[in-house]
């Protein structure tokens, strides 16, 4: 059985934005008339809404409204259909239904009336003649707010077929939050995804996979999200279904508290993230991201999920501890991040004993291949009398697409889109140094 190329395209892009979409088999009956599957981006959505409708004839159709938000441009929505089936969309605003009151403006003439039909051109009748009016024209005393999309599906035979209705909203955004309780050697996390849905289209129980990244501008057109969301991106899927009303929707993360393990480490982050550059071309400056770099290292405590834990989306998480009094008391602050191998870390001070350094040892642009090298080095001086663990973390700051070239330490760990984590040991009273050389590339060389 053959599938439309666009029924095709949208079943593959979704599931490789991170949802878990198995395409339904042919005319098998489904328990529910809706099947929601959310992407959702820091601010936005890819959304497929899957509607399942009865045909009970051979050459039969069937049509069902479907709400979408405000934002969405009519153009930018894609309606298929498949197995068997051929979809067919109408775009409109209120939907109304039959003998509903409604007046419309025809130019001089102020028309008032009931219903007849509201299935792209809409009919009324004002007792005198039938009038078609565009919906643009209509004010509906029964219109429900918001924009509609009206789609059928006509199949060869009887039975129950979907309809997908796909679009891009940025009027729904997430957030995530945990709250370490304890430290070192164990605690327990607790944590919350907020989802804020103010595209005024509440979509049910959905299925939904979180990606630590923006849509980004002009997003708005489905072609252009479908083109942008690869596979490159990590994604963190919810195992549960989630009720995706209007407003904000508050989930536990966790199973109310889970126990994590906490070790102590040190961290040094010379650069942060503040000179992350979103480009797929990257900055050439020799000079960019060489300003002074810190020499401080943080005391930090490291949270172990434990093997086999389940992802959990990227967020901000507060390390506390339980004073004698009961008193909850902030300790430090850190990040949770959702790349699989990640570290996540709280810094709670600086150590008095231990400092760092960066420096670039190698840097090459080599503009007729198209790829700009550097070469980094970083040393840590311990000047305390035990021997430490240290975890470098690096920025590769210049643009998103880059490569690892070299490391000189035991492994070197991907946390996001543009940084990495490289452990060393330094003895007491001694020096270690860690090298790494990073290779950005662009275009076709």
């Amino acid at each position: 059985m053959t599938r439309s190329p666009t029924a095709i395209a949208i079943a593959v892009v979704i599931a490789g934005c991170g949802a878990t979409i198995v395409p339904p088999a042919p005319l098998v009956a489904s328990h529910a008339d809706r099947d929601v599957a959310i992407v959702l981006y820091r601010d936005g959505a890819l959304v497929r809404d899957r509607r399942w409708v009865t045909i009970d004839r051979a050459r039969g159709t069937a049509g069902v409204d479907v709400a979408i938000p405000d934002d969405v441009a009519a153009d930018d929505v894609i309606v298929a259909a498949s197995y068997g089936g051929a979809a067919a969309a109408a775009h409109g605003g209120a939907i109304v239904a039959t003998g509903t009151d409604a007046r419309a403006q025809l130019g001089a003439l102020d028309v008032g009336g009931v219903v007849r039909s509201s299935s792209g051109m809409w009919v009324i009748d004002d007792g005198h003649q039938l009038h078609l009016v565009d919906p643009p024209q209509i004010s509906a005393a029964g219109a429900t707010p918001g924009a509609h999309v009206r789609a059928a599906v006509e199949a060869p035979s009887a039975g129950r077929y979907p309809i997908d209705v796909v679009y891009v909203t940025q009027a729904m955004s997430w957030r995530a939050t945990y709250t370490l309780i304890g430290g070192r050697p164990g605690g327990r996390l607790h944590g919350s995804l907020i989802i804020d849905n103010k595209a005024g289209v509440a979509l049910g129980a959905a299925r939904v996979s979180l990606i630590d990244d923006s849509l980004g501008e002009g997003a708005g057109a489905v072609a252009q999200a479908i083109a942008g969301a690869g596979g490159e991106l990590a994604s963190t899927s919810i195992a549960e279904p989630i009720d995706v009303g209007v407003g904000e929707i508050a989930v536990d993360l966790v199973g109310g508290e889970k126990a994590v393990s906490v070790r102590s480490i040190l961290v040094y982050d010379p650069i942060g993230a503040a000179l992350d550059a979103s480009g797929h071309v990257p900055i050439q400056g020799e000079s960019y991201g060489m300003g002074k770099a810190s020499p401080g290292v943080d005391e930090s405590e490291e949270i172990e999920l434990g093997a086999g834990s389940a992802a959990l989306p990227a967020g901000t998480v507060r390390l506390v501890e339980r004073a004698r009094d009961g008193a909850l008391r902030l300790r430090g602050q850190g990040q949770l991040r959702g790349t699989a191998g990640a570290v996540t870390t709280v810094a709670i001070g600086r150590s008095p004993d231990v400092r760092g350094r960066r420096e670039r040892s190698a840097f090459s642009l080599d503009l007729e291949r198209k790829r700009l090298v550097e070469e980094f080095a970083i040393t840590i001086d311990n000047g305390g009398d035990h021997a430490v663990d240290v975890l470098v973390r690096e920025h590769l700051y210049r643009g998103l697409t880059w490569t690892i070239a070299y490391y000189s330490t035991a492994i070197a760990t991907q946390e996001g889109h543009q940084q990495i984590a490289l452990r060393t040991s330094v003895p007491a009273h001694g020096q270690a140094k860690v090298v790494y050389v990073v290779v950005y590339p662009w275009g076709k060389p």
